[in-house]
Order: C-alpha cells, then sequence, then structure tokens
C-alpha cells in the first residue's frame, strides 16, 4: 500500500513539474514571438533573449537552437488558428459572424502574421490544411449550401479569397495604414458585399 501511494506521490510531483515546465515554455514562447515580430529574424538567439527578458541559458533550455524556436513559435501559430474553427457556419448569420470573428483574431496579430509572410517561415502546411484551411473551407462549404455564397464558384476558391483579403488586410495593419476594426470590416465588406456602389454591384459595367 506503502508502495503505490509513493508511486502516485511521484507521478503527481512529475506531473506537477512537467506543468510548470510548459507553463514556463509557453510564457517565454509569447516573450520570444513578439520580440521576434517588432524586431525581425535577424536578431541573434542572445539578443532575443535580452530584449525578451529572458536569460540565455533559460532560453536554450527551451529552444536547443534557432530552429527549434522557429518551429515552436509555427506551430504555436497554426494551434491558434485551429482554436477560431468553432464550427460550421450552418446559416448564413452565423458564417457572417464566424468569419468575421476569424478577421479580427487573425488581424489582431498582424504584426505577427507580418512576420511569418516576409520572412517567410517554414509551417507544416500539412497541420495547416487538416487544423485551419479545411474547416474553413468546410464552414465556407455549409455557408454556401445556406446560400450564403454563390454556387457557381467553389467554396475553395471562396476560402482562398477570404484568406487572401486577410493577408491584404494584414499588410494594412502592420504598416499602420489602418486601425484592426477598420480592416477586419473591410475584409467582412469585400467578401459578401464588394466595394461597388449598389447602382454597378452585380452589374456587367465597367
Amino acid at each position: 500500500m506503502e508502495d503505490i501511494v509513493g508511486k502516485v506521490g511521484v507521478d503527481d510531483n512529475r506531473n506537477r513539474w512537467h506543468l510548470l515546465r510548459e507553463s514556463g515554455r509557453s510564457a517565454i514562447l509569447d516573450q520570444v514571438a513578439q520580440v521576434l515580430s517588432d524586431g525581425g529574424l535577424s536578431m541573434s538567439m542572445s539578443e532575443v533573449a535580452e530584449a525578451a527578458g529572458v536569460g540565455r541559458a533559460t532560453l536554450y533550455r527551451y529552444f536547443p537552437n534557432r530552429q527549434a524556436l522557429l518551429d515552436s513559435i509555427s506551430a504555436r501559430a497554426i494551434a491558434d488558428l485551429a482554436k477560431l474553427i468553432a464550427g460550421p457556419g450552418g446559416s448564413p448569420l452565423q458564417t457572417k459572424e464566424s468569419l468575421a470573428r476569424i478577421s479580427r483574431a487573425v488581424l489582431a496579430k498582424a504584426g505577427m502574421a507580418l512576420m511569418f509572410m516576409r520572412e517567410r517561415i517554414l509551417v507544416d502546411r500539412v497541420a495547416l490544411e487538416e487544423t485551419f484551411i479545411g474547416p474553413l473551407n468546410k464552414m465556407i462549404e455549409d455557408g454556401q449550401k445556406a446560400g450564403v455564397f454563390a454556387q457557381d464558384i467553389s467554396s475553395r476558391s471562396v476560402t482562398f479569397f477570404f484568406l487572401g483579403l486577410l493577408r491584404a488586410g494584414i499588410v494594412l495593419v502592420a504598416e499602420g495604414y489602418i486601425t484592426e476594426e477598420e480592416s477586419a470590416a473591410n475584409v467582412i465588406r469585400a467578401l459578401f458585399d464588394g466595394f461597388g456602389t449598389p447602382k454597378f454591384r452585380g452589374s456587367d459595367n465597367q
């Protein structure tokens, strides 16, 4: 009996240590990602550690090299995107609200997103497709069935036009041209209504 209790105690301590380690790693990753977003990938590991207020040895304990750090930032970004997909759109209102929520969340991290775009940080494309793009396409497909989008364009096309609008919005926000809120509103407006006036919307006039 004592052996069992002792083993449980050891396991509990190990679990606590693991949780503390992961919590520390997550907090450091947040700080480091922000530093790189502001300073760029040209920063050395020592410069990153100093700017993030983290000991160099501590940084290397969690991320043994630069590639491990970038891979962790990439994996975190994909995980954050996956959390934005709450489920299929279903009704027209649900589809629009879901896409607006995704737009606001992505554009709130425009600086980080722009770093990925400009520095060409490699991402796990399979994971990105499985956890974000695929479910996003399903959401749009469900919305299409509900009459939100025209049937003569594929859901995949709508998905990537939406991602293209987000990409443009990221640049505008990161460069300081418009606010996150304005950019998110413009993305949804362009996707659902376009920028044409009512007089010309849907017409063939040039």
